[in-house]
């Protein structure tokens, strides 16, 4: 393909060496911290085009080298180009023109995970940012390269997240670590202590820096802060084994990966296909709470591959509906027959009706039906046929609660999800299920909505005022109760939700401090915030699973005409 290559002939060898310096135009500088300080440790790194196509480029600060070290250094070139992997960042060519050195690579636009570990981040994103560092570390280290610089800054996101391991290979274009008698900072960080010794090394030392690397990225702080001159603390690493702190609160097989990792001696250090092993059950342990819920995922979309363990966080809908009821002993919803997709009829039935005409009978059809009815036969096929109507109801609300994009089914979500509603059992009717029925019919409930999109929504209204969504922090799991308080200002109060407790809700009320209620209907309705019009200026994307009930002043029942339209979009 000749993609990327406007106005120029491709070159014999894309991914060869010969990429001449006029072949390369310099755009910004990447490699500036937040002040305008240039911080690259080996060189700078700039924006640039070479070829037509938008890639990063790298100016070595070494530009002499010996014919031996330039023979050396084309060779680890050719090799580092042929290495392909979704987590190393890809090396296209380099200038080897003396002192015109020039190391071309794909441009990675989200940044790198130290600016990253910036932001407040839940900690199944953090366990990913490492999953994706060991991924690409398994395949450098079976390429029998050993990285030497692994930290923050070298690991660069692509668009979408995803981790990109650069910098590593190339020796003989970096200068010699300097042992800086100021603070210790940067790449000595997380210098094996071998390395720090100047004994002899091998890729264990890769690990000790990633077990470094792994405490930073979970506790978001920088490694060795109390230390402020060079050689107390190389002593404290290399005679104490003086370490980072380990929280309690990580679990136990969160804290023995950390601590194997950075073991005084090398050959107790694991490699990194045993890493991965270790860190992917950590990441469920992480993701999903409910008991039940952690051991389907566990079983279910955890299983071993050539390199060794492999977890399947992203689920299509389908595979993951099967694998849901199969596990949890339930019996999924019936097909739909063709008479329901298409057709609801408000006829009266004939005395014995058909199956597909029970199907397609609107539900105040069968409600009246079922009132008549004195056939034994016909009272347990319309309970049967309530029951279905039931089963795809609940099936749909699952659907439309886990699924966000792409027809997938996240990790995340599904641990979101069970702390909102759960917790999971093995029954036919779980409390799972009876819980999305209670809440998710109601007029005040709005799901995924935003802190901002609600203040929008509620804003003009009078006070009084409310609706519920789902806590829109990351780093929190709950529902949030958005209110015009009688000031008229919009709050924001959130709910705690403990599953499997009798009194599973709780708020924090003005008068009455923390309250606990069975339900979030009583908890809405009996607390001291004066909630009385649920906010319905915008109606909810859920409400047209539902429909005002002419039977029972109040409540809600399920509006089939709206799911059957639903269905039909999804089949069509």
């Amino acid at each position: 393909m000749d993609r990327g290559f406007p106005g120029h002939a491709k070159p014999h060898d894309f991914s060869g060496l010969e990429i001449t310096p006029d072949q390369i135009t310099l755009e910004s500088s990447l490699s500036q911290d937040d002040d305008g300080k240039e911080i690259g440790q080996y060189g700078c790194v700039y924006r640039g085009y070479c070829w037509g196509t938008e890639v990063a480029v790298k100016i070595p600060k070494i530009q002499s080298l010996t014919p031996q070290q330039m023979e050396k250094f084309k060779t680890e070139v050719k090799i580092m180009s042929e290495i392909s992997h979704p987590n190393i960042c890809r090396f296209l060519g380099a200038c080897v023109q003396m002192g015109k050195l020039r190391l071309v690579t794909e441009l990675c636009t989200g940044g790198n995970v130290g600016t990253m570990l910036k932001k407040q981040l839940p900690m199944v994103r953090k366990l990913k940012i490492a999953r994706d560092v060991v991924r690409g570390m398994i395949f450098l280290h079976q390429a029998n390269f050993i990285h030497m610089d692994l930290k923050p800054e070298n690991l660069l996101l692509d668009e979408h997240g995803v981790v990109k391991i650069c910098d590593f290979g190339l020796s003989e274009i970096r200068a010699p670590d300097r042992m800086n008698p100021g603070r210790p900072k940067g790449t000595p960080l997380y210098m094996a202590p071998e390395l720090m010794r100047g004994k002899p090394f091998n890729e264990k030392a890769d690990v000790y820096s990633f077990g470094v690397l792994l405490w930073q990225i979970l506790t978001q702080e920088p490694p060795y802060s109390n230390f402020h001159s060079w050689k107390p603390f190389v002593e404290a690493v290399c005679d104490n084994c003086v370490r980072p702190p380990v929280p309690p609160t990580w679990t136990l097989s969160l804290q023995a990966l950390v601590t194997s990792c950075w073991s005084p001696e090398p050959s107790q250090r694991p490699p990194f296909i045993k890493i991965n092993d270790s860190l992917l059950p950590i990441i469920i342990d992480y993701a999903i709470q409910d008991p039940l819920g952690h051991e389907l995922w566990h079983r279910c979309f955890l299983g071993h591959a050539e390199t060794g363990l492999k977890l399947i966080d992203e689920v299509d809908w389908n595979l993951f509906s099967t694998a849901f009821y199969q596990f949890l002993g339930m019996t999924p919803p019936p097909p739909l027959p063709q008479a329901f997709l298409y057709s609801m009829r408000d006829e009266p039935l004939p005395p014995n009706p058909s199956d597909e005409q029970l199907a397609s009978a609107s539900p105040q059809v069968l409600e009246d039906l079922f009132a008549q009815v004195n056939n034994q036969d016909l009272h347990l096929r319309l309970t049967q046929e309530f029951f279905r109507r039931e089963s795809i109801l609940s099936h749909q609300m699952l659907q439309k609660l886990l699924v966000l994009n792409e027809g997938k089914v996240t990790i995340e979500r599904f641990g979101q999800i069970l702390g909102l509603f759960g917790p999971l059992t093995r029954e036919q009717n779980p409390p799972f299920f009876r819980k999305m029925k209670e809440i998710i019919p109601q007029p005040w409930f709005y799901g995924d909505l935003s802190k901002d999109e609600a203040f929008q929504l509620l804003r003009n209204k009078e006070p009084g005022t409310f609706l519920v969504r789902f806590s829109s922090n990351p780093l929190q799991i709950g529902f949030v109760i958005s209110y015009v308080h009688p000031n008229k200002v919009v709050y924001h109060s959130r709910v705690f939700h403990t599953p499997g407790k009798p009194n599973a809700f709780a708020i924090e009320s003005p008068d009455k401090g923390f309250a606990e209620y069975p339900n979030l209907s009583s908890l809405i309705y009996m607390n001291s915030y004066q909630l009385r019009v649920p906010c319905q200026n915008n109606p909810s994307p859920w409400t047209s699973f539902f429909r005002p009930s002419s039977m029972q002043a109040g409540g809600y029942v399920t509006d089939l005409n709206s799911i059957q339209a639903a269905l039909k979009q999804n089949v069509m």
